[in-house]
């Protein structure tokens, strides 16, 4: 009797939405001030990677806080089925807290994150998870430099310990070693935050995607 042979396992969809704030809508998105973002990242990630995946919807949209992208995962990711989710967001929440009210902004900002996640990898979404890149504006913001440390830990031990998941770990990828603040070359400091990349730091970016999509998406035959 011929042995029989192990079905493989089904590829998903090489569809991707991207989810977030302006960092995402820089990749094809024309809000106000999106020029600085002269390298899109997702674009030069895919690139590197062949242009394994194609972009079904890019939902990011600029300013948003994680309660509001919670609010809108349904319609603008999972109406589009896609094979893919890249999730970025977090970087909005303090100025957002604050005009709430609302003093426990990284654990909100976690719970956020963590339903978003959940529900992406139940509808059978692999998602790809970035931390929270590092602004610089740190030296002046305080907060935010603890915020972004505290859910960008939590980021990668999502990763770590879930399965239908990739850590990019953009916060890395942007920080000199020498201040923990990306350098003024890297991003836009025109608008104070310094977070938004310029070609630097667009083509780190996408280095760091183009690590993560390679390990999880396989290579067209």
């Amino acid at each position: 009797m011929a042995k029989s042979v192990p079905a493989k396992p089904p590829l998903l969809p090489r569809t991707i939405v991207l989810l977030g704030d302006s960092l995402s809508n820089s990749n094809t998105g024309t809000a106000a001030g999106m020029a600085v973002n002269r390298l899109r990242f997702f674009t030069g990630a895919n690139a590197i990677c062949g242009q394994r995946l194609t972009l079904a919807a890019n939902a990011g949209v600029s300013g948003n806080s994680t309660a509001q992208m919670l609010a809108r995962l349904g319609s603008d990711v999972l109406a589009h089925r896609p094979g893919y989710c890249h999730l970025l967001g977090g970087t909005n929440d303090p100025a957002s807290s604050i005009a709430h009210g609302d003093i426990n902004t990284s654990g909100t900002t976690i719970h956020n994150l963590y339903t978003i996640c959940n529900r992406l990898r139940a509808a059978g979404i692999f998602l790809f998870f970035g931390t929270i890149p590092s602004r610089q504006d740190y030296a002046a913001n305080a907060a935010q430099s603890r915020h972004n440390a505290f859910v960008n830990q939590f980021i990668r031990w999502y990763c770590r310990t879930h399965a239908g998941c990739a850590l990019v770990d953009y916060a890395f990828a942007l920080s000199d070693p020498a201040t923990g603040r990306p350098d003024s070359a890297w991003v836009d400091t025109s608008d104070s935050y310094g977070v938004h990349p310029q070609d630097m730091g667009g083509m780190l970016m996408g280095m760091a995607l183009a690590e993560a999509i390679m390990s999880a998406v396989p290579a067209h035959d």
